[in-house]
């Protein structure tokens, strides 16, 4: 049988083929990825949810924030982790777990990176209580308290300042997903008297 007589695609067909997948494959591996990080967005807000419940039941127990400086062995201070908050499991579990770890912690190096240089080494959460340390000087209504992730941008953006009047109406400290879900900021969840909102004012 000559050669011409078996069915066969062209180049021209094979190229065309070529260039609808690549086409779909460029809409669809940006809204996968976006999807991913709804996802992480979504879990971040859920843990921090849960994280409040227990800090408020604790505080309508005993009367108090739990403090965001807490020992650990060998004397050593660890400053604001969720992980450290053995208080709200025990004797009392307020919630199961602390041991939370932020998805958008870097893990590379374990450290999360500052815009202005330097790390934390601490995949965690971080908790700030205003009635302690700092932030009774700042100006915080000292009932209150923030949890917080540090965002898609995987950076420490000082999430913890958000309820300090006077920051600026430009300040990005704040993740806000109207901005875009790949923006600037800490993913922040006050409780007590904190208004994450004052900042504006």
């Amino acid at each position: 049988m000559p050669r011409d007589r078996f069915p066969a695609f062209t180049l021209i067909e094979l190229l065309i083929v070529v260039a609808i997948i690549g086409i779909l494959a460029a809409i669809a591996v940006p809204n996968f990825l976006n999807a991913q990080l709804r996802a992480r967005i979504a879990r971040v807000e859920s843990d921090l949810r849960a994280l409040a419940v227990a800090m408020d039941s604790y505080s309508v127990d005993l009367g108090n924030l739990p403090p965001d400086w807490v020992a650990t062995g060998g004397g050593v201070q660890e400053k604001g982790f969720i992980r450290a908050m053995h208080m709200l499991t025990t004797p009392i579990s307020y919630i199961s777990n602390v041991n939370l770890e932020d998805p958008f912690y870097t893990g590379v190096g374990k450290t999360v990176g500052f815009p202005g240089g330097g790390s934390y080494q601490d995949s965690s959460y971080r908790y700030y209580c205003y009635k302690y340390g700092w932030g009774a000087n700042v100006g915080h209504i000292q009932s209150g308290y923030v949890i917080l992730s540090y965002g898609p941008d995987k950076f420490e953006s000082f999430g913890e300042w958000c309820g300090v009047r006077g920051r600026g109406k430009t300040w990005n400290g704040v993740f806000a997903v109207s901005n875009g879900i790949r923006s600037d900021g800490d993913i922040v969840r006050p409780g007590g008297s904190v208004d994450c909102n004052a900042w504006q004012n």
